[in-house]
């Protein structure tokens, strides 16, 4: 008995139950794929939610306006105004999660907010619904009850709750990204509520036409669009996603045409699993094309972070160089005044000082030494990452710098009881380099080999050959492992013997690298192995200046 009552139909579908059928189907889809994208959250299964309302609303119309006999037609046009009815409630309780969940949101609320809906549920099998239908050409004709404009205020109560929640979140927040996404639900409210009012009110209930009702489903497609562009911005209008949908959408409405018009139930079973295989496997597709744009999407987001995040960095690294030059600077003039006022009472011009008093000035000369070629140090290592690394070359002279650096080292020498010996070839060993950097080369060399020296001699040796100078550094040190010897001229980087007597920075034979390529030469480390000492030393071109 049911069975004739609910599902007695003429099997013919016009231009309006097709664009109804469409449209429901397609805001499933979309509210699927909603609901595909982030599960868990609250937001995106309210929105599916919301499309399922609409959805069984037109689906439901579309029932009543195929029915053969008045009260089949009549019972699916009392269960399609549910569709509003919830569609209302859920949208409410969107707009308390999206864009941001509200603070004052509570469950009891949420239930307060449904009960409404739930309570109609139970009159909407009654004439103060819907009062009588009728068979008219086109489908069907309904007369309206008196609960018909009560439920159509109702729907706009809680639309226009929404719209005040929304207008209220527009107001309090300074994102620009949320600031859109709310003036695109705030459209699609207005379209959605002049659709209603229009084909579901003004028209039925003023001038009893009530062929323009089966519209308002249809309408939904578009603020289901809309709510799902404020929601993902733009993934799913993507030019393919959007062709990929169509294909299902059209591939699924032949399949579902073809369930009206079986030739015997065998065909009908066959025509059932096409259409329900069609439509499963058309979701996974536009969800698979749906996921790689959106994993290309994050991807561009990604690039577009990292590129600012560089931006920052280099920013930091400017303020960072900025900061080591002036602060470097400023302590270098106040340094090298104290090391030259030493300097000249350890030489005796303002009188014969005591032995103790000549010893305590010759660690503090020591000391103000190490720091001032420290400073020179982090200020190379600034200069080299921030690529503004400016030699200003001259005629250098390699023995007398090597001299030079002896005498200032000779203190830190005899303290250690390590004999410092020195051998320079008969001519002048020229080369072409910057001066200050070519010095802080020589510096780092020696002192590296007093650091990991406990006794013996450090031997420097100068070759000039025709084209090239050849200064090596040799030790009777703690020696290198073979395997540790590639990665010496990295930054940061000691030997593991050398941990244990020396608390270094691990930059200065990165700086000798460094500043010795930059001269156009060459850095090396030769080894025996551990115990057994080693060199250092470097390659570059000589000649004077012409």
């Amino acid at each position: 008995m049911y069975e004739s009552i609910l599902f007695t139909t003429n099997l013919l579908l016009g231009p309006t139950q097709i664009v109804n059928i469409g449209s429901a189907t397609a805001v499933l889809l979309i509210g699927y794929l909603l609901l595909g994208q982030n599960h868990k959250a609250p937001e995106h299964r309210l929105a599916f939610v919301v499309a399922a309302s609409l959805a069984f609303w037109a689906y439901a119309s579309t029932l009543a306006d195929v029915m053969h006999a008045p009260q089949p037609a009549l019972f699916w046009t009392r269960v399609a105004i549910l569709g509003p009815y919830f569609f209302g409630a859920f949208f409410l309780l969107f707009a308390y999660f999206f864009p941001q969940r509200s603070d004052k949101f509570r469950t009891w609320k949420g239930i307060l907010v449904l009960l409404p809906s739930v309570a109609v549920c139970f009159l909407v099998a009654t004439p103060l619904n819907v009062v009588e239908i009728r068979l008219v050409d086109w489908g069907t004709d309904f007369i309206p009850g008196p609960l018909y404009p009560i439920g159509i205020l109702y729907l706009l109560v809680y639309l226009g709750l929404a719209a005040v929640h929304f207008i209220r979140s527009l107001r309090q927040t300074t994102s620009i990204l949320v600031r859109r996404q709310i003036k695109v639900l705030l459209l699609a409210i207005a379209l959605q509520t002049f659709s209603m009012i229009f084909t579901n009110a003004l028209l039925p209930i003023l001038f009893n036409y009530t062929q323009a009702s089966v519209i308002g489903p249809a309408s939904s497609l578009f603020f289901v669009l809309l709510m799902t562009y404020a929601i993902i911005r733009h993934h799913l209008l993507n030019v393919r996603v959007i062709a990929t949908e169509l294909l299902v959408i059209l591939l699924g409405f032949l399949a579902f045409i073809g369930l009206f018009s079986p030739a015997s139930v065998a065909d009908a079973f066959l025509r059932a699993i096409s259409f329900f295989t069609t439509v499963g496997f058309g979701l996974l597709l536009v969800r698979s094309v749906y996921q790689e744009v959106h994993r290309r999407e994050e991807i561009q987001r990604l690039a577009e972070d990292l590129r600012i995040a560089n931006v920052k960095l280099q920013e930091l690294s400017e303020m960072k160089s900025n900061f080591i030059s002036i602060a470097s600077h400023q302590l270098r003039a106040p340094i090298g005044g104290v090391r030259a006022y030493l300097s000249m009472l350890r030489e005796g011009d303002y009188g014969k000082l005591g032995k103790k008093l000549d010893d305590v000035l010759d660690l503090n000369l020591d000391t103000l030494n190490h720091t001032l070629h420290v400073i020179e140090t982090f200020l190379n290592v600034t200069r080299i990452e921030a690529g503004k690394m400016d030699l200003n070359k001259e005629p250098v002279d390699l023995c007398i710098m090597t001299r030079e650096i002896y005498k200032e080292l000779a203190l830190t020498a005899s303290r250690k009881k390590i004999r410092l010996v020195f051998s320079c070839p008969q001519k002048n060993a020229m080369v072409r380099a910057d001066k200050e950097k070519l010095r802080n080369v020589l510096f780092n060399l020696v002192e590296n080999a007093l650091k990991y020296t406990e006794h013996g001699i450090i031997k420097t040796t100068i070759n000039v050959g025709s084209k090239r100078v050849e200064m090596r550094v040799t030790d009777t040190g703690i020696g290198i492992a073979p395997e540790e010897v590639p990665k010496l001229f990295a930054k940061f980087v000691r030997a593991g013997g050398g941990l244990k007597i020396s608390h270094g920075s691990g930059l200065g034979l990165y700086i000798v690298k460094t500043l010795i390529e930059a001269h156009g030469g060459e850095a090396f480390v030769e080894s025996p192995g551990v115990g057994k000492g080693s060199t250092f030393g470097f390659r570059m071109s000589a000649g004077k200046v012409r």
